[in-house]
């Protein structure tokens, strides 16, 4: 097997898949995708941040009936696990947690 890293979607198509896939209204989409690419631009943390992570919280937000708003306990905690799901260190994943609040914040 031959592995080919390919790059991410631009915005615009990745609002496009995550809303496509999951039904969610666009501007649901806008923020969810404005979360995961903001997580992305973080750093070394962004093996998660891709699209299918925007399309895991997209859909259980719709399986839910949870809202991409800061006070959605619902949507926070899903973010939060889609997003760190790989960290083992209790410090960084702190700092991470913390970085991805202030995301959910910015963008909510």
């Amino acid at each position: 097997m031959i592995t080919i890293k390919l790059d991410h979607y631009d915005r615009e198509t990745e609002v496009a898949i995550t809303s496509a896939k999951t039904g969610i209204s666009r501007p649901e989409a806008e923020k969810i995708v404005d979360i995961v690419r903001g997580f992305r631009e973080i750093g070394n943390h962004s093996s998660n941040a891709t699209i299918r992570a925007c399309i895991m919280i997209a859909k259980l937000l719709k399986a839910w009936g949870a809202r991409a708003i800061i006070n959605d306990t619902n949507f926070v905690g899903v973010t939060l696990d889609v997003l760190d799901s790989d960290l083992t260190n209790t410090h960084d994943r702190s700092k991470i947690q913390e970085a991805i609040l202030d995301l959910i914040k910015r963008h909510c």
